[in-house]
């Protein structure tokens, strides 16, 4: 019998690409968090450290952060749907942000298709609201 492959795959080399496994401390309640503006001071010293041991260095200025004072939100949306819309903008691609005319939202982001992303944030959308859901914002781009 051959030798089974008991190495995680997280361990494997895939197409020359190195890996490493870090164990981080807990973040929230959702460790996906740990990637959000919140998590930074933890992420960062792993994600630089990885670059250093791969010879890649430090771009000369970072990206500016984001003036929260400055955002655009869809007009209607409650604190808590202020604050889900800041994550909504953090997310990775793929995202929608829908709401309804009586406030209610739901957003999904990391999808593998936009239409994958309005769908489901649709479809959260509709479990409070009582009037139609619609979406405001795909990608990094207003739905007119």
């Amino acid at each position: 019998m051959g030798r089974r492959n008991t190495a995680p795959a997280f361990t494997q080399r895939m197409a020359g690409g190195r890996v490493q496994f870090i164990a981080a401390p807990a973040f929230g309640t959702d460790g996906h968090q740990l990637f959000s503006g919140k998590g930074m001071p933890i992420r960062e010293p792993y994600v630089d450290d990885f670059l250093a041991r791969q010879n890649l260095t430090l771009v000369d200025h970072l990206l500016p952060i984001r003036d929260d004072a400055a955002v655009h939100y869809p007009r209607g949306l409650s604190a808590q749907g202020k604050e889900a819309f800041t994550k909504y903008l953090d997310g990775s691609q793929h995202k929608a942000f829908v709401m309804s005319s009586d406030g209610h939202f739901g957003w999904r982001t990391g999808r593998k298709t936009v239409d994958e992303a309005v769908e489901g944030a649709t479809d959260f959308c509709r479990k409070a609201a009582p009037k139609p859901c619609f979406a405001v914002m795909t990608d990094e781009d207003p739905v007119e």
